[in-house]
């Protein structure tokens, strides 16, 4: 059992699976298993993809070299392994299209996993901000609203008031005019009635002396 289970085994097991994988990708690159469209695209790829390519093919690479020196003595032909191995990494890693965005996408997709948790995070707390924002908002218009309609009725009846004193300042002049013509008309009666007294009194004086 550890004979079959051995590390001579399970190597030779892992370079058939990176044979494997490298031919596969080779026949993508190469268009087999893919609907032909006749078009061709170039992708020139940024700084942050190659970044991710690093990335990977050198923590893979890494791990692979570290496994293939940690065999026991039984394990034959390691240079040749680590040289094949590298080759084939490098190839997938930096000149296969097909396998470059399969690398990047996963990368892309392990590392933008914390970024997106945080960036959600930071857009609830926005979301909170503007909501409590709004809230205020809200209250403070319905308190201006209410000062409005408390100033409008408090205007209302101030003009109210204003129209009923002018109504009785109107009224007050005409009492007033009438009034003073009541007072002229008395006391031209009263003049004129103390003019004919006057005359009385005198037409009686002169009778009295002729007689």
């Amino acid at each position: 059992m550890s004979t079959v289970l051995g590390d001579a085994t399970l190597l030779w097991i892992f370079q058939a699976l990176l044979g494997a994988t490298f031919c596969w990708a080779e026949l993508r690159e190469h268009g087999w298993f893919t609907k032909q469209t006749g078009a061709y695209a170039s992708v020139q790829r940024g700084p942050t993809s190659w970044s991710y390519l690093d990335f990977a093919f050198g923590i893979i690479a890494v791990n692979v070299l570290q496994i293939i020196n940690s065999a026991d003595d039984t394990v034959k032909f390691k240079v040749l392994m680590s040289t094949f191995d590298l080759g084939v990494m490098i190839r997938l890693f930096f000149f296969n299209g097909w396998s470059k965005n399969k690398i990047i996408g996963f990368v892309s997709q392990v590392r933008s996993g914390p970024e997106k948790d945080q960036e959600i995070a930071r857009l609830e707390a926005e979301l909170s901000r503007v909501e409590a924002e709004r809230e205020s908002a809200r209250a403070a218009l319905t308190k201006a609203t209410e000062e409005f309609e408390l100033e409008r009725v408090e205007r209302a009846k101030a003009e109210s008031t204003a129209r009923t004193l002018q109504a009785e300042l109107t009224e007050l002049r005409v009492e007033s005019r009438k009034t003073l013509e009541t007072v002229t008309a008395w006391v031209e009666r009263a003049s004129r009635a103390e003019a004919r007294l006057e005359e009385l009194a005198k037409g009686a004086g002169g009778q009295g002396d002729r007689s």
